[in-house]
């Protein structure tokens, strides 16, 4: 049986052969052709967190699970450089965002923040006070012109007011003369007590009886003149009231022919009481001339001047009456007048001269168009000025035919332009328009957006980022992670073994995180600090393999 024993050297030969082979084959995977040492570095110094991970990284994440696809592209660093370059990694991870709808659009002026100027009235420019692109004020002065009808109607209002100052003193005259009328009665009426008084003691006086057929006639022949002059300025009042209505005569001219038909009227009253104390007084004459009776004489004249009294003071009365018509009529044509000019000028200032006015700003903005000049005419219907008001401006936003149910009326909208980068403004969506642009197929989603800086201008292009109001998880790595290389946009991510590049799709920067829609998934371990080594690292390794 010990003829027969079996050798072990030779199997264990075998065998120890067979695995330093597999040793070899070992050690060239997993350090390829490098020739220096490398190690995966996190920002918190921990090695093995590298290599703990494996090749766990996702497979929709453009990483080859083969094994020379996996160090193609590899960047090897060493624990001292890692630190050195100030290497950090922290791992993609999901939070909630505001799901927002970025568009095209462009800034406009709002229709009820832009004021056109046009002149009240006809006239030469004879002064400019701001020029396009001048900031101004609302009331600010921006141009005075000089015009016949501002002059005409300051003229009237002139005239106006000088024949209201004659009334009101033919008026305070009026009254001054029915004063002394209504003194006149008194004083008559006291005779005519004392004659009495008188002729009941025995005392009497006498007048001649030729004197009073002589005062009679004279009072008929007075009284035939203010007839006729009373018929004659009764016809040119019913005339003048004719015209009145055709509007050939002024209001005035009307007033000034009824004043002097009620001075007319007085004169007339006033003769016919003349007449009667004439008629009265011829026939005390007759009686005392006929019976004696003087004492009656005295008594009979006072009351002839009581009613001539009596007269004057209703003669007066009428004039006053007419005196105020007068003035208040006087008045109704400076308060017409005044109106007249107020219409004409509009909200524009008048200036020193008779014809000048000026125009104002009704707004506060910016002089956005200017087209008049110096000594030009122009005419009401010209637009002078266009001052906007840019404060707040209008963005058209346009929606895509596929996304306008993603729009409401109020939501938030926030725009940036390439002009200020670093800026963000913010406003609302104000209406959407009734139809779609039959050309490029969107809706204008129209939004007022905050300006109070001033740095939008009309014509700018925006971007427009709209919120749907619905609240997403979306996959974020922090923004000092992207590296924009003038073709992709790249990240590190930190694999067994170093660091490979990956080219993503950014939906958004928003709060200094980056909103990855493609090229990354939960849990990939993204160099945050460090990333420019890395490129910088990455780029000699292409050129090298180039070589």
């Amino acid at each position: 049986m010990n003829n027969h024993k079996t050798n072990p050297w030779p199997m264990f030969c075998v065998a120890a052969f067979l695995l330093g082979i597999l040793g070899t084959a070992f050690v060239m995977r997993g350090h390829g052709h490098s020739t220096s040492p490398v190690s995966a570095v996190q920002s918190d110094g921990d090695v093995t967190d590298a290599k703990k991970d494996g090749d766990a990284t996702d497979a929709g994440s453009g990483a080859d699970s083969d094994g020379d696809a996996a160090t193609k592209g590899l960047v090897k660093l060493t624990p001292a450089g890692a630190a050195s370059a100030g290497i950090r990694i922290e791992r993609a991870h999901f939070r909630l965002a505001h799901a927002t709808l970025s568009v095209p659009g462009t800034v406009a002026v709002a229709a009820n923040r832009a004021a056109s100027i046009s002149p009240p009235v006809s006239g030469s420019v004879v002064r400019l006070y701001v020029a396009a692109g001048d900031a101004v004020r609302r009331g600010q002065p921006l141009a005075t012109l000089d015009s016949p009808e501002i002059a005409q109607a300051r003229a009237q209002i002139l005239a106006a007011v000088a024949t209201d100052h004659e009334d009101a003193a033919q008026t305070v005259t009026a009254r001054a003369q029915l004063r002394q009328d209504v003194d006149d009665v008194n004083s008559a009426l006291s005779e005519l007590r004392r004659q009495k008084a008188l002729a009941q003691a025995g005392a009497f006086s006498q007048s001649p009886l030729q004197a009073a057929l002589g005062e009679k006639s004279q009072a008929q022949g007075e009284l035939q003149r203010g007839d006729a002059e009373l018929a004659n300025r009764s016809v040119i009042v019913q005339r003048d009231a004719k015209l009145l209505a055709a509007g050939v005569v002024s209001k005035a001219e009307y007033d000034q022919a009824r004043t002097d038909q009620a001075e007319s009227q007085s004169r007339v009253i006033q003769d016919q009481a003349r007449l009667q104390i004439a008629e009265q007084a011829l026939a005390r004459e007759r009686s005392v001339f006929g019976q004696g009776l003087l004492n009656q004489q005295a008594i009979q004249s006072a009351q002839s001047k009581l009613i001539l009294s009596r007269g004057q003071m209703r003669g007066a009365q009428a004039q006053l009456s007419a005196a105020i018509t007068a003035e208040h009529g006087a008045a109704d044509a400076v308060t017409s007048a005044q109106l007249n000019l107020q219409a004409l000028t509009g909200g524009a200032t008048l200036g020193s001269h008779i014809g000048q006015i000026t125009l104002l700003s009704p707004i506060s903005g910016v002089v956005a168009q200017q087209s008049v000049t110096l000594g030009q005419t122009v005419e009401r219907s010209s637009v002078l000025f266009v001052v906007d008001d840019l404060t707040h401006v209008l963005v058209d936003a346009h929606i895509a035919e596929s996304e306008i149910g993603r729009v409401r009326v109020g939501e938030a909208v926030s725009a940036t332009v390439s002009s200020w980068s670093n800026r963000t403004f913010y406003g609302r969506v104000q209406s959407l328009s009734s139809a779609l642009d039959e050309a490029s197929r969107t809706l204008t989603a129209r939004c007022s957006v905050d300006n109070s800086h001033h740095l939008l201008r009309t014509g700018m292009y925006v971007q427009a980022a709209l919120g749907s109001g619905l609240n997403s998880a979306v996959l974020a790595i922090p923004a000092t992670a992207l590296i924009n290389n003038g073709t992709d946009q790249i990240v590190f991510v930190a694999v067994p073994g170093g660091y490979v590049k990956r080219t993503v799709t950014v939906k958004r920067v928003a709060s200094g995180q980056v909103e990855i829609e493609r090229g990354l998934s939960a849990e990939d371990r993204v160099v945050t600090a460090g990333a420019l080594v890395l490129e910088s690292e990455s780029q000699k390794g292409d050129l090298k393999d180039t070589d």
